[in-house]
């Protein structure tokens, strides 16, 4: 897959491309983690945390700013 900007990808998934999520959680779970476990200092909550966040950010796509960051 080309890379797209996450504007583009949101694009796609909107438009019914729901593979396009899976690069956009590639791209952040990462530091979605370590924020997490920043804060929780526990490695199986700051999991499920990332998780929940990744699926609510999922369901509410259609609002999301295009101005703003992922």
């Amino acid at each position: 897959m080309m890379q797209h900007n996450d504007t583009q990808l949101i694009g796609r998934i909107l438009d019914g491309d729901t593979s396009g999520y899976a690069v956009l959680v590639d791209r952040y779970k990462d530091m979605a983690f370590t924020i997490a476990f920043r804060i929780l200092n526990k490695r199986e909550d700051a999991e499920e945390v990332v998780q929940d966040a990744f699926v609510k950010a999922f369901q509410h796509l259609s609002s999301f700013r295009q101005k703003a960051k992922f």
